[in-house]
């Protein structure tokens, strides 16, 4: 199986530590997806080591609050690391939420405010087909420069996924990781009443074969996708 790196969260815990942690959800997202998981620590100097010591052949950055485009925050610097190992190495990238903002804002996109996007769910027209994403995101982007392909749209303008086929980069605003956790999400009737359980089920399929074929051959997959829009 390849591996890929994979950025964690950052959180302050009692009597003085601070842990990095990840969803048990995503690691179980890749392994279905044909991947291994390397979980990266929030030290921009320890992750720059793995990167060099380990030969992964790309990197998923995950969710979980805002990326800082400056600043001391450790996680961002990880970020900041990772894109630039990406455009060195041309290594893929797959930015989920707070991941796809990062890829976004290296560019100088501008980040807004959003409402409505925070514990909903949004049907788009996405990689050729209807499809009906979570989401869980108080900023988002409503246009995106130049090097960026605009793959789809929520109804009030935040664009909910994006690619930058020259450096193969692909971002989701949705978390496909989420459709594994055991609570389930209140799928609307468009979805022919089928049972939640049931839709986290293929959207955890569908997220988990999109995942493994950007990491297998991005430039195809993104090249697909783009003509799909």
């Amino acid at each position: 199986m390849k591996t890929v790196f994979i950025t964690q969260q950052h959180s302050a815990m009692p009597h003085g530590e601070w842990h990095a942690s990840l969803d048990r959800s995503w690691p179980a997202l890749l392994d279905k997806a044909g991947l291994i998981a390397i979980c990266l620590p929030n030290d921009a100097k320890l992750a720059s080591t793995m990167l060099e010591q380990i030969d992964a052949v790309g990197a998923v950055l995950t969710g979980g609050g805002e990326h800082l485009k400056t600043g001391a925050d450790c996680r961002s610097e990880v970020e900041r690391v990772l894109i630039r190992w990406s455009l060195e190495k041309h290594k893929p990238l797959l930015g989920i939420c707070r991941g796809m903002q990062a890829l976004c804002q290296h560019f100088d996109a501008e980040l807004k405010p959003t409402t409505g996007h925070v514990k909903s769910t949004h049907v788009l027209q996405f990689n050729g087909r209807e499809l009906n994403v979570n989401s869980y995101h108080n900023y988002g982007f409503y246009s995106l420069p130049e090097q960026f392909e605009i793959l789809a749209t929520a109804t009030d303008g935040v664009v909910e996924s994006c690619s930058c086929p020259r450096h193969s980069w692909l971002g989701m605003m949705w978390h496909p990781e989420r459709e594994l956790l055991p609570t389930k999400l209140s799928y609307p009737a468009a979805d022919n009443g089928a049972e939640p359980a049931t839709l986290n089920a293929l959207y955890a399929d569908i997220g988990a074969g999109l995942i493994g074929a950007f990491f297998d051959n991005p430039q195809t997959m993104l090249t697909e996708l783009s003509c799909k829009v």
